[in-house]
């Protein structure tokens, strides 16, 4: 008849099991043998359930790509033990994947806080930030990972460099917008250009019929309503498509000006008696 087994012997066999599976778990997790280092940290947390077990765990799953189950197992992990930095960074890599970049800082960050010496916590990090297009931050942890030893991937690092630069010039939305402005200044610009041809053009004439110039814009328009209808009236002293108008009358001669308003339009235009054509700068 086989001797009982004491408690204490017991406790110490069971913990003994655990420990070898969580090592055997390792081992195939090392050889890249996710599948089976998972099945051993499983029977490592039914035999006892520990921070340990579920963080190892957490991190197969997550090299298997299956963020939700690796999510679960290190809150699992940080519900048993909150002050491990492990399972806060494998969470947050999670997140990171799943592209919840506000989770992934808030869990990158805590990592960091309970243990600044980890560099792929900061790596990880850099990756948050590039991805919320903050990138003197992610340029931080970068250089914090580097000075740690950790080398960084040089594409990430050609990527990060871009965007950066991409975001002080605007990049391509920022050319096509430059583009737009452009071509709106321009058309705005032959549009003044072209009013202050038609207002000089319509002093002209009626200096042509009276031997005198029109002292107002009222006059010129009266004169002008049945082909042109109020047309000075539209636009003196108004601003239209970008530019200000002013016209200056009298029975001797005329000067019309289209004055820009908008910001890093600085040529103004200007006619005067004869339809001579000048410009001046701001």
């Amino acid at each position: 008849m086989p001797l009982p087994i004491a408690k204490d012997q017991e406790s110490t066999q069971e913990n003994s099991s655990v420990i070898e599976y969580l090592r055997s778990g390792i081992a195939y997790y090392k050889q890249g043998n996710f599948p089976q280092a998972i099945a051993d940290y499983t029977k490592s947390i039914e035999m006892k359930p520990t921070f340990e077990a579920y963080t190892l765990r957490g991190n197969a799953y997550g090299e298997q790509g299956n963020f939700p189950q690796a999510i679960a197992d290190f809150t699992k992990a940080i519900e048993m033990n909150p002050n491990i930095a492990g399972a806060y960074l494998g969470r947050g890599a999670a997140y990171l994947a799943q592209r919840n970049f506000t989770q992934a800082d808030l869990d990158l960050t805590k990592a960091i806080e309970i243990n600044p010496n980890v560099k792929e916590s900061y790596y990880a990090r850099a990756f948050v930030y590039y991805g919320t297009k903050e990138y003197d931050k992610a340029w931080a942890d970068v250089h914090k990972a580097e000075g740690m030893g950790l080398v960084v991937d040089p594409q990430f690092l050609a990527e990060l460099k871009k965007a950066s630069e991409n975001k002080k010039t605007g990049g391509f939305l920022g050319g096509v917008v430059e583009k737009l402005k452009d071509e709106k200044m321009k058309a705005s610009a032959a549009s003044a250009q072209a009013n202050l041809k038609v207002f000089s053009t319509a002093a002209e004439i009626f200096a042509t019929a009276y031997g005198v110039y029109p002292e107002s814009a009222y006059k010129l328009d009266s004169f002008l309503k049945n082909k042109a209808g109020d047309l000075l009236a539209r636009y003196c002293g108004k601003t239209e498509l970008g530019f200000t108008y002013v016209c200056d009358l009298s029975s001797t001669g005329y000067t019309f000006t289209a004055t820009p308003v908008e910001e890093g339009w600085d040529t103004i235009y200007k006619v005067t008696t004869g339809q001579v054509f000048s410009t001046a700068t701001k």
